[in-house]
């Protein structure tokens, strides 16, 4: 591929051109609404970030779709998305939010991180939780992200003391989920303006 020119790239190689363009400009929003657009009208799909498939750059994934980077997202900064590529890959795709919540490195995958993660629909691709429900509150008055974020770290020290305990995990807790509650749909608009 290193020794094709631009041109020729881009015609053997399109999605992978634009992906590598995306990537170069993602601090740019403008600049990658242009190229969004150019995908488009070239018959390419540009999906969202999504935790188990995203990288910490635009790729292009088996489909032939280019794959919105992690690192594009406002707020997630590179540790974060290292982490949760580093997890991804030692121990597979995360099954849910809480399987994600239970498993990624809270120190570096922080509140700020997981709220714009939820906020640019990467963890759409679960059924468990809605976009939306992360940030309703719920019957103790607390806003749901608060309350997993909570449980994730209460559940993370519990796996890393029964670890290190003498008795291994017999005398491990189950910790209970937090309660999701409904949470109306946000509108196509208003789920944009949020993105």
């Amino acid at each position: 591929k290193q020794s094709l020119s631009v041109a020729e790239h881009f015609i053997h190689f399109p999605a992978e051109f634009m992906a590598a363009n995306l990537t170069r400009n993602k601090d740019d929003i403008t600049e990658v609404g242009k190229f969004m657009d150019e995908c488009k009208n070239l018959g390419m799909s540009v999906m969202g970030p999504d935790v188990n498939e995203s990288d910490l750059n635009f790729t292009v994934n088996k489909d032939g779709n280019i794959r919105f980077g992690l690192g594009g997202v406002k707020g997630v900064g590179e540790g974060a998305v290292l982490a949760i590529i580093d997890e991804r890959n030692k121990n597979g795709r995360f099954m849910s939010v809480f399987d994600f919540i239970e498993r990624v490195n809270l120190t570096t995958c922080n509140k700020r991180t997981i709220e714009s993660l939820a906020l640019c629909g990467a963890f759409d691709s679960f059924s468990d939780i809605r976009r939306e429900q992360f940030f309703i509150e719920n019957s103790k008055s607390e806003i749901v992200l608060d309350t997993i974020i909570r449980y994730g770290n209460k559940f993370q020290n519990d796996q890393a003391m029964n670890q290190n305990s003498l008795f291994g995990d017999s005398n491990a807790i189950e910790i209970t989920k937090p309660e999701i509650p409904y949470a109306p749909e946000w509108s196509p608009l208003e789920k944009l303006n949020k993105e």
